[in-house]
């Protein structure tokens, strides 16, 4: 077997950043650009608060859930991320003082993601808005019902969307500034968070462990997240 062996002038990078050749060598084989380069060894850990139209106007429907009185059921996921999801927009609510509850499916039972039945269970206690978190894109039946009973649904997913989502509200990195492009479910729920309350360190350390036990790209946004948030589980 023959090989052929590239040799890779890594002098700048060596010199720039303060590494050894090895390391060197690696980033300049791995293709990276000037600007990713330079995020791998950024100390940022300032986190940024999209203004996407998308989020601006679930915020609007949930203060005036706020102001109506009304009922708001979170709908979450099994795996950590949707946990973690669910625990930041919880802490929202309560923040704002919104009368609410949650719904976790159960994995073996009622498989993933927001089904026509929980909304119509919803729909008979009372509630008249629904919030997904980590999932709701391919909810098309759930969003049906929804529909049909005058429940307002608003989703808030990161996963790949699916035909069209016949709800005003839709929450996705797609529709956000590419900053927020590798968010988590968990990511996109901190964003609706701090548009709402501010910033808040237990809930971003929630979003860093949900980004990395979805394995999400750790770049952009996301790599502050779990930055800061790392930061803030071992401070404890």
């Amino acid at each position: 077997m023959k090989y052929n062996v590239i040799d890779v002038d890594a002098s700048s990078l060596q010199e720039k950043y303060k590494i050894g050749l090895l390391s060197a060598k690696l980033l300049k084989a791995s293709h990276l650009d000037d600007e990713e380069v330079s995020e791998l060894f950024a100390n940022d850990t300032t986190l940024t608060t999209s203004k996407a139209d998308c989020i601006q106007k679930c915020c609007k429907r949930l203060l005036q859930a706020r102001d109506n009185n009304e009922k708001v059921m979170i709908a979450g996921d099994y795996d950590a991320d949707g946990i973690c999801s669910t625990t930041i927009m919880k802490m929202t609510l309560m923040k704002l003082k919104i009368e609410h509850g949650y719904y976790i499916p159960d994995r073996m039972k009622e498989g993933y993601g927001l089904s026509a039945h929980t909304v119509e269970l919803a729909h008979q206690k009372g509630y008249s808005l629904i919030i997904t978190v980590d999932n709701g894109v391919k909810a098309h039946a759930a969003i049906q019902k929804a529909n049909e009973l005058g429940v307002d649904i608003i989703i808030t997913d990161h996963h790949q969307i699916d035909g069209e989502i016949k709800t005003p509200y839709v929450v996705h990195p797609n529709y956000m500034e590419s900053e927020y492009c590798y968010l988590s479910g968990a990511g996109v729920a901190l964003q609706i968070a701090r548009n709402l309350i501010g910033d808040n360190d237990i809930q971003t350390a929630f979003a860093c462990v949900a980004a990395i036990a979805d394995v999400m790209p750790l770049w952009k946004e996301t790599r502050r997240i779990v930055k800061r948030g790392l930061t803030v589980l071992k401070q404890g």
